[in-house]
């Protein structure tokens, strides 16, 4: 058991569209190694991480995202290219109640060498609005490996503050 390496990161909406339901953005990650790479709970080297969104609602409270971008160790080490898209259906309880996402998410990650293999994981997760504004959300599953089942299954957690729409402390 172990913590793993902690990102921060901004985004920016390049197109939204609500009578759609679509949005794209550029976004930017730098995650910091603060896991224990000795026990495979992180790189043990600072990573930036530009990446691309894509998400579209769909009939039913249902959401498909996409995500595609790279993973580019500072220490020189060799870059990833990764691929993610999540498909899931959120539920509110309440006028302002909590909203769950159950979600079933694909994770495809290679190494942008020859001949390295290329991982594949299922992530099945859940996704839960913390403050009564939904500007708080927390959300955890474990990543199944699907390819290369050497690596073992692993809990992911993340929480996400859209600061934009109020604070830490604010709308609970």
């Amino acid at each position: 058991t172990g913590i793993g390496d902690v990102a921060v990161g901004a985004k920016q909406v390049l197109f939204h569209s609500l009578r759609l339901g679509t949005i794209a953005s550029i976004a930017g990650e730098v995650v910091l190694p603060t896991g224990n790479s000795a026990k495979g709970f992180g790189t043990g080297t600072t990573v930036l991480e530009p990446f691309l969104a894509f998400g579209q609602l769909l009939p039913a409270n249902g959401f498909v995202q996409l995500q595609t971008g790279a993973g580019i160790p500072t220490d020189g080490g060799p870059v990833e290219g990764f691929g993610r898209m999540a498909v899931g259906m959120t539920f509110d309880v309440g006028r302002y109640g909590r909203s769950f996402s159950p979600m079933l998410e694909g994770v495809v990650v290679r190494e942008l060498e020859a001949g390295q293999p290329t991982n594949v994981d299922l992530v099945p997760g859940l996704q839960v609005t913390l403050s009564r504004r939904k500007h708080i959300r927390a959300a955890a599953g474990a990543s199944i490996p699907l390819a290369e089942r050497s690596r073992p299954v692993q809990i992911i957690a993340y929480l996400l503050w859209d600061w934009f729409d109020g604070g830490l402390f604010e709308a609970w």
